[in-house]
């Protein structure tokens, strides 16, 4: 088995996760493309990045068992619900006139790049979807006593490549998008996302609540 074989893998792997995602980072990402612009899409897809990376080291170092806890699974259900929640409900009843004003205020880097993180972060599927990811790509490799460990560690790393080089190319085309529309279009979007990360948060609420054997 050469090296390209795993850089291969990890690439299409990392396109094909990127087009299946869809939670809250992936909306925030358009949503800041669009009313933002291309370089503050830039730092939020930093920040997505910086997040899945932590995920799948810690897994690569083998603490699965941290994420699979059911405490921890219980108590990061609930932080993400309310997270994404607040988030989502602020968008919606955010007034046009504050709006206006919001998109005046000069945004800082950092805090873009920690929007990205935690909402790539609090999604608890990011996790599960990791786990599933990293088991499958350790069993293709382990009959490579000599690399295998090298292997999985290419795979992991260009999936990340590809997951990164998605996010800019839809920062570029949302911020392609933003530059047509004026502020009142812009502001409707801004709520349209309010009512999706509030259609997450409640999907959240409603898997905390499993979790917690409510319903």
């Amino acid at each position: 088995m050469t090296w390209v074989h795993p850089i291969w893998e990890g690439l299409l792997q990392g396109v094909v996760i990127n087009l299946l995602s869809f939670g809250p980072s992936f909306f925030s990402l358009i949503h800041t493309g669009i009313r933002d612009g291309k370089k503050h899409g830039m730092q939020v897809a930093l920040g997505n990045l910086l997040s899945e990376a932590t995920v799948a080291i810690v897994l690569f170092f083998g603490f699965k068992d941290v994420f699979l806890n059911p405490g921890f699974q219980i108590g990061f259900s609930a932080i993400a619900a309310i997270g994404i929640l607040f988030m989502g409900v602020r968008a919606i009843v955010y007034k046009y006139d504050s709006f206006l004003r919001s998109m005046n205020k000069p945004r800082k880097a950092g805090t873009n790049i920690l929007r990205g993180y935690l909402l790539t972060l609090i999604n608890p599927f990011v996790i599960v979807l990791w786990v599933s990811v990293i088991g499958a790509v350790s069993l293709q490799y382990t009959a490579d006593q000599e690399h295998g460990h090298w292997f999985v560690f290419i795979n992991i790393m260009s999936i990340l490549a590809a997951l990164l080089g998605m996010d800019v190319l839809k920062v570029y085309l949302s911020h392609h998008i933003g530059r047509n529309l004026n502020h009142r279009v812009t502001f409707l979007i801004n709520r349209y996302f309010g009512v999706i990360l509030t259609i997450i948060g409640v999907y959240f609420s409603y898997h905390f609540m499993r979790l917690i054997g409510f319903i």
